[in-house]
């Protein structure tokens, strides 16, 4: 019927439009190294502190701590108190991709 077909249309214009979901904050700070660290030999590494990155992405530099941790006990990054370093990207590439 006519609704049904209005509905259906008014579905297709507005899908290109619907906002994309919000990156967890893991993803967020994922893709922050991403953009910002720096090739040295095999490794990618990142100078920065839980406080700085967290100004950067908009976070509080304990929920900062807590990620990286967390990234961390799953062999994602390897971190110290100013600096991170990230062994394998690809890991961290797939991670994205399936959260």
């Amino acid at each position: 019927n006519l609704m049904n077909l209005l509905c259906t249309e008014l579905q297709k214009m507005t899908a290109d439009k619907m906002p994309q979901p919000v990156p967890t904050e893991y993803e967020r700070v994922l893709q922050f190294i991403l953009r910002h660290c720096t090739q040295f030999g095999k490794t990618l590494v990142m100078d920065i502190t839980s406080e700085q990155m967290g100004h950067c992405v908009g976070m509080d530099r304990r929920v900062i701590a807590k990620v990286l941790g967390q990234l961390e006990a799953e062999d994602l990054l390897k971190k110290s108190k100013q600096h991170i370093e990230i062994p394998n990207i690809n890991k961290i590439r797939t991670y994205i991709k399936t959260a």
